[in-house]
């Protein structure tokens, strides 16, 4: 809550460049649909600085995930707790920080929670311990603008406040960008000025202009955030007691607050969860507490909070708030890891999930493919999930060597495979029964299966980009797999087709990550002398340990013949090209990367990830051709234009019969060019829209259909169905 307002790895050219096998990862052919249903994370508003979300279903329906959560989560306790808590007298909490002009309450709250772990876990002292909130709150802003970068793109939305600082934010926006180890960095590297508004502009400008090697400073990394929203008072007594604090999202008004004898607490059961406009830290609790302007009903016992609004407010910063406030929500423990654990994090999903395939008495299954890209060997010791539900089982599963764009199609590394329960919602660091080494160069994949245990479960997912979810993100085909169990296939996360449906989606990359060690070459030499590899089994589900053990090492296949699908191309400034989509290599089963030469790179250049990036207007001529020379080279031409200032979309026909299709194209302006170009349709039940523009009415109604460049530029055409 705003103070002021009291009353939120890359892909190698040889996996970016095999030709797309249709068995394998494309969309199920029309009237053959058979994927999973999904839900979406939608933005419902924000309330003082704090971001509050729903699920909805295709068809808006508001999804209560608690119904499918365990009511309780089994956990070991502790033989008793005691009934009161203070984390100050245990120096496992930071002293009050104040969020001064600013609605930067939700990076206040989760900070303090993972500075309390730091402690606890001795990865740092009381004295040495203060990240910077200034910097979690610009980084979940402001994504990475290299397109080269794996995770370029992704980040919450600018959602048009004053300024970064008001954009508001909650738990999972803390989440998503400490688990892409942006942060937690030291307050002095990024120090947090709010007490008026020109401080908070400065504040902005100093970050705006700053070094962009800033963002991956950390004094630790985040490996797990637990959410107890669904366990009992003791399990979240017990959790503040191992973490040291907890954050957590509630209803706040100085109007509630009431003072007796220098202590300040808030009870109220007019507002509930929706209502949430503050984040702040529970330090403790005292089971007798009975210091309310009303008794509640449930009796006495309160969360001892530390708020962030100075220590000239409450008691010192600190009030105390009744278990039993309505509004109480978002109880979130953030654990930290030594920065220095892992030298690389593996990962896509810079925003984390958006969205959710539902599985309904069935294992759902999603996969990443990653590359070490690095010049050492590396140790692949751990992944990262995140689940929606409590209590979520799932098998982990590796494979290394892989030979195509499947990310089963290599060696499944048995011994990897790991199998667990996550306990408690949230994100996940998962270490491997057994760490696998993989070369420099080499491409391996992540598979996991979210197991059905007889409920409704979830496998978090970046998902398609919408007005609601508050997420602006970017992603490439051959990097993220979901596995459809009706048809044996592998289905690429870029163009997915949803249930019932007979159009394909981007949904953007699955939430994976993998964590890797650099190692010594005689490390690695020493796991390949005892290393047998499995019969690559490409049709298999990713979570299965099953692989029949072979002793034959995967033969070379070189590149024989190179066939351009098309012979030029014309893309926008700045615009990164897949050239998969316009060359393939055969044998299909290659495995022999493509090399790439332009002959201006000042125009048109490899990016190093299997596409081209537009750099200037003029022509470039690309010639692709083989290390081993078996394939004669070929040339492609590729054209780049300014890129779109504006786009306009432009309907065949505005009036449509039910069942009738007309085409959308987008008008952009003389001499600029976008080559992908994204449809969007506001209401699929009313008309569904392909990836060509092609609209097709399903019911009475009118409907919107938008247009989106490359570079962000937007039009929209509406379309009525008679």
């Amino acid at each position: 809550m705003t103070k002021r307002l009291i009353m939120p790895g890359i892909l190698s050219l040889a996996l970016a460049l095999s030709p797309i096998s249709p068995v394998q990862i494309q969309a199920s052919p029309e009237g053959n649909s058979s994927s999973l249903p999904m839900i979406t994370r939608e933005l419902t508003g924000q309330n003082d600085g704090l971001n509050r979300y729903r699920y909805v279903d295709a068809s808006g329906k508001v999804v209560e995930i608690s119904e499918n959560s365990p009511s309780e989560t089994k956990r070991k306790r502790t033989a008793s707790l005691p009934p009161s808590f203070d984390a100050r007298n245990e120096n496992a909490v930071t002293g009050i920080k104040d969020q001064g002009e600013t609605g930067a309450c939700w990076a206040f709250g989760a900070l303090k929670s993972l500075e309390s772990s730091s402690m606890r876990k001795g990865l740092s002292s009381l004295e040495s311990t203060d990240f910077s909130e200034s910097h979690l709150a610009w980084y979940s802003y402001h994504g990475i603008s290299d397109i080269s970068h794996p995770l370029q793109g992704d980040s919450n939305r600018i959602v048009g406040y004053e300024n970064t600082y008001n954009q508001g934010g909650n738990y999972m926006s803390a989440i998503a960008t400490l688990a892409n180890w942006w942060g937690a960095a030291k307050e002095e590297d990024a120090p947090f000025t709010g007490n008026t508004q020109g401080e908070v502009l400065q504040m902005e400008e100093r970050m705006s202009s700053g070094d962009d090697s800033l963002r991956t400073k950390s004094e630790v990394h985040l490996t797990n955030a637990k959410n107890y929203d669904y366990a009992d008072l003791t399990t979240k007594k017990q959790a503040i007691m191992e973490n040291g604090s907890m954050d957590v999202s509630l209803y706040f008004s100085n109007r509630n607050v009431y003072e007796k004898d220098g202590e300040y607490s808030v009870y109220q059961n007019s507002r509930d969860e929706e209502d949430a406009n503050h984040c702040v830290t529970i330090i403790g609790w005292d089971d007798d507490f009975s210091s309310f302007r009303t008794m509640p009903d449930k009796g006495k016992g309160a969360w001892l909070i530390a708020n962030s609004y100075g220590t000239d407010w409450g008691n010192q910063g600190y009030y105390w708030v009744s278990y039993y406030d309505t509004s109480l929500c978002e109880f979130t423990t953030f654990e930290a890891n030594a920065a220095d654990n892992y030298d690389t994090n593996y990962s896509y999903d810079g925003s984390g999930y958006g969205s959710g395939l539902i599985g309904e008495g069935q294992d759902i299954s999603i996969a990443n493919i990653f590359t070490n890209a690095s010049d050492s060997p590396q140790k692949i010791s751990a992944a990262a999930i995140y689940t929606i539900t409590d209590a979520q089982k799932y098998e982990i599963s590796v494979y290394r060597n892989l030979q195509t764009k499947n990310p089963v199609d290599g060696d499944h590394v048995t011994k990897c495979t790991t199998q667990g329960t996550a306990d408690y919602n949230g994100y996940h660091t998962i270490p491997l029964k057994e760490s696998i080494i993989v070369a420099p160069g080499e491409s391996f994949s992540i598979t996991v299966k979210y197991i059905c245990q007889n409920r409704t479960i979830y496998a978090p997912i970046e998902g398609e980009p919408t007005e609601n979810n508050g997420l602006v993100l970017g992603s490439r085909a051959g990097q993220s797999f979901i596995y459809d169990d009706t048809t044996n296939q592998w289905r690429d996360s870029t163009r997915y087709t949803e249930q019932g449906l007979h159009q394909t989606y981007n949904l953007n990359n699955v939430c994976v990550k993998a964590f890797g060690t650099n190692v010594s070459q005689a490390e690695y030499d020493e796991q390949q002398k005892t290393h047998i590899p499995n019969t690559p089994t490409p049709g298999n589900n990713g979570g299965s340990s099953g692989g029949n053990s072979s002793t034959n090492q995967t033969s070379k296949r070189p590149v024989t013949k190179i066939t351009l699908k098309a012979k030029k191309i014309t893309i926008g400034k700045r615009e990164s090209l897949e050239v998969a989509k316009c060359v393939t290599a055969t044998p299909a089963n290659t495995t022999e990367h493509l090399l790439f030469h332009s002959s201006k790179k000042s125009v048109a250049n490899p990016d190093g990830r299997g596409g081209l990036i537009g750099k200037k207007t003029g022509t470039a001529k690309i010639t692709i051709s083989t290390p081993s020379g078996k394939a004669a080279p070929v040339t492609l031409k590729v054209t780049v234009k300014k890129a779109p200032s504006s786009v306009k979309a432009k309907a065949g026909k505005k009036t449509l019969k039910k069942g009738r299709t007309t085409k959308v194209k987008a008008v952009l302006p003389k001499n600029s060019a976008s080559n992908i170009i994204a449809f969007h349709s506001s209401n699929k039940k009313i008309a569904t829209v392909n990836s060509k523009g092609v609209v097709k009415a399903k019911k009475k109604g009118t409907v919107k259909i938008k247009v989106k460049t490359y570079n962000g530029k937007k039009g929209t055409v509406k379309i009525k169905v008679k």
